[in-house]
């Protein structure tokens, strides 16, 4: 199996944990008709980015910016970022869902703080779960598919492979 069908598989397996009342599994399945899953795996490569257990950042010229320690160990790329408290300008609670390099998953929750609408931020991030449902977040698959189409569609514009393999 190539790393293409291995992402396949681990996108599909996490869009069947879905399967509830509410979703069937052919609803779910269709959601992932239309994602590009090579242009997919091609942004792990070059869109994906270490993720910071705690960071602070600047577009100040005399700011200093800070990242502790890595959280995942490996790249990551943002699939969905639900907010559950905010306070416009000011800051903002969420749970995010991650792909990570290896083709797992995370969420963690994030506390974000933006000081002078987003001239300052910091951000403290832990991991909850490497099992959504042992999370407090809710999937949105839609949205979720969506983030996936786009990714590809970013990447397919350039209309050669970008990564081999």
């Amino acid at each position: 199996m190539n790393q293409t069908e291995e992402l396949r598989q681990a996108i599909t397996d996490l869009f069947l944990t879905g399967t509830d009342d509410d979703h069937d599994e052919d609803e779910l399945l269709d959601l992932l008709e239309e994602v590009d899953f090579d242009a997919v795996r091609q942004a792990l490569v070059t869109e994906s980015r270490r993720i910071f257990e705690f960071e602070v950042a600047s577009q100040a010229d005399d700011a200093m910016n800070y990242r502790s320690c890595d959280l995942f160990g490996m790249n990551a790329l943002l699939l969905e970022r639900c907010v559950v408290r905010r306070n416009p300008n000011v800051y903002d609670y969420s749970y995010e869902l991650f792909l990570l390099e290896d083709f797992t998953f995370a969420v963690t929750s994030c506390y974000r703080l933006n000081i002078g609408c987003g001239v300052y931020y910091s951000a403290y991030r832990t991991v909850k779960a490497y099992d959504w449902r042992e999370s407090p977040l809710d999937v949105d698959f839609v949205g979720v598919s969506d983030r996936l189409i786009e990714i590809g569609a970013r990447i397919s514009e350039h209309g050669f492979p970008l990564v081999e393999g």
